[in-house]
């Protein structure tokens, strides 16, 4: 059977300027945190908080510029279709939708939607909104395959 994988995550792209601009503020905040300490000797609570928003930053502008989302820090987005089920995570802080072949009576097409109908004649949506159209086409294209496999109807 069909193993397909999609790790959302990973359509980031480098970019020079992110990059750029998150080494100028590393090095904006060092500066700035030893104007401060030479001038005054020592640094206040103040000092200390702006030196490390700034520092934290530029290091997670520098992440970002080299490619490697923020949105990890915080969870997963994917697309995973294989014969047992289809999951989709579309979002870090979206709720993953996931249902089983076994439970698919039919499939329905909608934009940006799979409208299933379940063998319990209840229906489950699978919102693609989020992604490209594109991406989705090629996801249709998957579940269209393999429901054909499994001799479950689907309609557009």
């Amino acid at each position: 059977m069909m193993n397909y994988s999609v790790d959302l995550l990973s359509f980031r792209t480098k970019s020079k300027f992110v990059l750029v601009l998150g080494i100028l503020l590393v090095l904006v905040a060092i500066g700035w945190f030893i104007a401060i300490w030479v001038r005054k000797g020592s640094a206040s609570f103040f000092d200390w908080l702006f030196f490390i928003l700034l520092l934290l930053n530029g290091l997670l502008q520098i992440s970002q510029g080299l490619g490697n989302p923020i949105e990890r820090l915080f969870g997963k987005a994917f697309v995973r279709i294989n014969s047992q089920e289809i999951s989709i995570k579309t979002g870090v802080f979206d709720k993953k939708q996931t249902v089983k072949w076994s439970e698919i009576h039919s499939i329905s097409y909608k934009p940006a939607n799979f409208i299933i109908t379940k063998k319990d004649n209840s229906t489950y949506r699978l919102s693609m909104a989020k992604l490209g159209y594109s991406l989705i086409k090629e996801i249709k294209n998957v579940v269209s395959n393999i429901a054909n496999d499994k001799n479950i109807p689907t309609e557009d």
